[in-house]
C-alpha cells in the first residue's frame, strides 16, 4: 500500500539545491572578515550601471548567520546605489531593474536571516527603500516624459494643450519633491544599518529633485498668468442650515481684474461656481458640508480649468464656529441580483428639506464595497455597477453611508435588502503529457460562458491536492503536474473550484493522464520544474517538491513500508526526547539510504530533505513551532534534547543553511555525513 509522507519545510526562498536559480544566493564572508562595500567611480561617465557583487568563493562557509545578513544587507545597498546612478542618467528601465525581482529575492533572504540574529539590521528599512526608490523612479520618468510632450505642444503652437501639460508638470514636480525626501530618509536608514556610504547617491537624488522643481517653476512662469484671490464671509459662525455670503475679488499678479469670467472656487473642500464682474468681484452662497467642525479657518482657492491661461491662487477666511447638522438619507436598490448583473443603488440626502450636494456616499453589499459616489446639487446620488462574485449568495444588506466624521453634516447609515442568487459555474479541462509531467489547462466560466477571473482552483492528482492555480482575466488557467512515479502509467487529475464566500456555484472537472513506459530513474533530481515553480520530481523513489510562497512541500511516495512523520506518542528518554515512535529504524534508514542512492547527482537536495525529516520529527516530539526559522528552531530545541543530540542538530542545521543559502556545492561525502546524522537523530 502506497502511503504518503508530507513534510513542510519553511524557508524564505527556493532552496539552491532544489531550484536552480539564475542568481544563487550570495555566500557570506567568514565572521572574522569584513565585507568591502564597492563604490562605483565617476558614475556620470558610465551608463547602465550594474552592481558589483562579492565573489561567493571568497566568503566563508561556517554557517554564521550574522555574516550572511551583513553580506545581504550590503548587497541590497549596492543595488540602491546602482539604481540611483542609472536614474541620474535617465536609464529608467535599468534603474528599475536593479530594485526589481533580484532585489526582492535578496530582500526575502535577508528577512529570513534577520529572524535568526539579534543585530539592529531590520528588514523594514530595505523594504521601505525599495518602495521609495521605485516611486521616485516612476515619478521622475513621468515628469521627463510629460516635459517632452509639453515641449512638442509648444513647438506646434498648441497653447491649450501646452497649458494642460504645464499644470500636470507642476503636479508631478510636487510628487517628485515628496518622493525625493522619502528616498533620502531611506538612504539614511540603510547607511545607519550597513555602514555603507550612500552620501553621493543621496546628493544625486536631491539634485534630481531640485532640478525638476526648478524646471517646473520655469514652465509655470513661462506659461501662465499669476493671480491673486481675496475673500471674506458675512458671518464667521457657519452652518449648512444658515448659509453665508462669500464675496471677494480675483485679479492678476499685477492687479488687473480677471473680469467677466466664470470661475470655479474650492470652498472648504466643496466646488462652487460663480461669475466675476468687470472689476473681478464675485459673490456666492456657501453652505458648509465637508469642513471640520473644529476648523478655525475656511480655505478658499481659485481653480482654473486645465486649458486656462490663469494660474490658481488660494486664501483663507477666519471662522469662529461650525455647527454640525444631522441629515436624512434614503436608499433604494433591486430586489434581486446575480453575478455580473447590472445593479443601480440610488438615494437622496437632505437637511430639513434642503438638498445636500457634494456629499460622498459609500455603497456596500454585505461587507463588499461596491463604490463611492457624491450627491449632486439636488442631493441625489446614484451608483450603477455590476455585481461582483465576492458578494455571498442569499439575503444581503445594501448599506449607504457618509464616510466622514466630525464634519459640518452627519448622518446614520441606511439599508435596503437584496436577494443574491447563486450562479452555476463550469470548468473546461484539457490535458497533455510528456515523459515526466502532465500539462493541465482550461477555463472557469459561468454556465452561460462568462469568464470568472481571479478565482482559486485546487489541483488534485489521484485525490491529493498538489497545488493551486488562479484564473487570469479571461478565466483561464494552466499549470503542470509531475508524473507521480517513474513507473506510473495513469493518474487522475481533478480541477476543483470551491465557491465558498461567493455567489457562484461549486464545480470540478476530471481527466486521466496516461504515460507510456517508464522514465529513467537516474535522469537527475530536477527532472521537472513546473511553470508556476510548484513541482519538482525526483527520479526513482518519487519525491515531489512543492514550492509555494515561503516554503517547500516534500511529498514522498515509497512502494515499501513508509510510516507517517510526526505521530510520536512517547515522551523524552534519558538522552532526550524520542524523536518518533511511529517511524521504525529500518524504514527510516531504508528511506534515507534510498534518497542518498537516488540523489547522488544532487547532494544539496539530500541535505535539505534530511534536515526536513529531522526537523519535522523534532517539532512533533518537542512541541517546538515548526514555523520558526531554522536558527530559531535550533535554539528552541536546545532545552529539549540531549547535549549530544543538540551537537548533531547544530551540525545538521549548519549544513542545511549552506545548502539553502550558499552557492558552494555540497559534496557527496558531506551529504553522506548529513544522512548519517539524520539517521542517528531519527532513531
Amino acid at each position: 500500500m502506497v502511503r504518503l509522507l508530507v513534510v513542510f519545510l519553511l524557508i524564505a526562498g527556493a532552496t539552491s539545491g532544489v531550484t536552480a536559480a539564475a542568481n544563487p544566493a550570495p555566500t557570506p564572508q567568514a565572521l572574522s572578515d569584513t565585507v568591502v562595500f564597492q563604490q562605483e567611480t565617476t558614475p556620470t561617465q558610465q551608463n547602465n550601471s550594474t552592481v558589483q557583487q562579492e565573489d561567493p568563493e571568497t566568503v566563508a562557509e561556517d554557517g554564521d548567520s550574522e555574516a550572511l545578513r551583513s553580506y545581504l544587507a550590503q548587497s541590497l545597498a549596492r543595488r540602491l546605489q546602482g539604481s540611483t546612478v542609472n536614474l541620474s542618467q535617465g536609464e529608467y528601465d535599468q534603474a528599475r531593474e536593479l530594485v526589481g525581482e533580484e532585489y526582492q529575492e535578496d530582500f526575502e533572504k535577508f528577512v529570513e536571516v534577520s529572524g535568526e540574529t539579534d543585530g539592529d539590521q531590520t528588514p523594514e528599512s530595505f523594504e521601505q527603500a525599495i518602495q521609495n526608490q521605485q516611486e521616485f523612479i516612476n515619478r521622475t520618468q513621468s515628469y521627463r516624459e510629460t516635459k517632452a510632450e509639453y515641449e512638442e505642444a509648444v513647438a506646434n503652437g498648441n497653447e491649450t494643450r501646452a497649458r494642460e501639460l504645464a499644470r500636470e508638470l507642476n503636479q508631478i514636480a510636487a510628487q517628485v519633491n515628496e518622493s525625493e525626501g522619502n528616498v533620502s530618509r531611506s538612504y539614511t536608514a540603510v547607511q545607519n544599518q550597513t555602514g555603507a556610504n550612500l552620501s553621493r547617491e543621496e546628493t544625486s537624488v536631491q539634485e534630481v529633485g531640485q532640478n525638476i522643481t526648478s524646471d517646473a517653476a520655469s514652465v509655470v512662469q513661462a506659461t501662465f498668468i499669476q493671480t491673486r484671490l481675496s475673500a471674506e464671509i458675512d458671518r464667521t459662525s457657519i452652518s449648512f442650515l444658515n448659509p453665508v455670503a462669500l464675496t471677494g475679488t480675483l485679479q492678476t499678479g499685477n492687479g488687473t481684474a480677471v473680469a467677466n469670467q466664470s470661475v470655479t472656487l474650492s470652498v472648504g473642500g466643496q466646488q462652487l461656481t460663480t461669475q466675476t464682474d468687470s472689476t473681478g468681484s464675485f459673490s456666492v452662497e456657501y453652505r458648509p458640508v465637508l469642513i471640520d467642525v473644529n476648523a478655525t479657518t475656511l480655505n478658499v482657492s481659485y481653480q482654473p480649468s486645465n486649458g486656462s491661461v490663469y494660474l490658481g491662487n488660494s486664501t483663507t477666511v477666519p471662522v469662529t464656529g461650525v455647527e454640525q447638522v444631522v441629515v436624512e438619507q434614503t436608499v433604494t436598490g433591486p430586489d434581486s441580483a446575480g453575478f455580473g448583473e447590472t445593479v443601480t443603488i440610488s438615494g437622496q440626502i437632505d437637511a430639513e428639506g434642503v438638498p445636500v450636494g457634494d456629499v460622498p456616499v459609500r455603497i456596500m453589499a454585505g461587507d463588499v464595497r461596491l463604490g463611492t459616489v457624491r450627491t449632486n446639487e439636488s442631493g441625489v446620488y446614484s451608483l450603477t455597477t455590476t455585481l461582483p462574485a465576492n458578494v455571498s449568495s442569499g439575503s444581503q444588506s445594501i448599506t449607504a453611508s457618509i464616510p466622514l466624521t466630525g464634519r459640518a453634516v452627519a448622518g446614520q447609515p441606511v439599508q435596503t435588502t437584496v436577494q443574491i442568487s447563486e450562479t452555476a459555474t463550469e470548468l473546461d479541462l484539457d490535458t497533455a503529457v510528456n515523459s515526466t509531467t502532465g500539462t493541465v489547462s482550461g477555463a472557469l466560466t459561468t454556465t452561460s460562458g462568462a469568464p470568472l477571473p481571479n478565482q482559486q482552483l485546487d489541483v488534485l492528482v489521484d485525490g491529493t491536492v498538489v497545488t493551486t492555480v488562479e484564473t487570469n482575466s479571461e478565466g483561464q488557467f494552466a499549470t503542470t503536474v509531475a508524473r507521480p512515479l517513474a513507473n506510473t502509467t495513469r493518474a487522475t487529475v481533478t480541477i476543483r473550484y470551491d465557491s465558498a464566500g461567493t455567489n457562484l456555484g461549486d464545480s470540478q472537472a476530471r481527466s486521466v493522464l496516461e504515460w507510456e513506459g517508464e522514465t529513467d530513474g537516474q535522469s537527475g533530481l530536477l527532472q521537472t520544474l513546473v511553470a508556476n515553480q510548484s513541482v519538482v520530481v525526483v527520479g526513482g523513489i518519487g519525491v515531489l517538491v512543492l514550492a509555494s510562497g515561503a516554503g517547500l512541500l516534500f511529498l514522498i511516495r515509497d512502494e515499501d513500508q513508509v510510516a507517517a512523520v510526526g505521530d510520536s506518542t512517547n515522551g523524552p528518554t534519558e538522552n532526550g526526547p524520542a524523536v518518533s515512535d511511529s517511524v521504525d529504524d529500518s524504514s527510516v534508514t531504508d528511506r534515507v539510504d534510498a534518497l542518498t542512492q537516488h540523489l547522488d547527482d544532487d547532494p544539496t537536495a539530500a541535505v535539505t530533505l534530511a534536515f526536513t525529516l529531522v526537523r519535522t520529527q523534532l517539532a512533533e516530539s518537542t512541541n517546538v513551532d515548526n514555523a520558526l526559522t531554522h536558527r530559531e528552531f535550533l535554539r528552541k530545541c536546545q532545552r529539549s534534547v540531549s547535549a549530544e543530540q543538540f551537537t548533531q542538530l547544530e551540525a545538521l542545521t549548519d549544513m542545511y543553511e549552506r545548502a539553502a543559502f550558499r552557492s558552494t556545492p555540497i559534496s557527496d561525502e558531506e551529504a553522506q555525513d548529513v544522512v548519517d546524522i539524520a539517521k542517528s537523530l531519527l532513531r
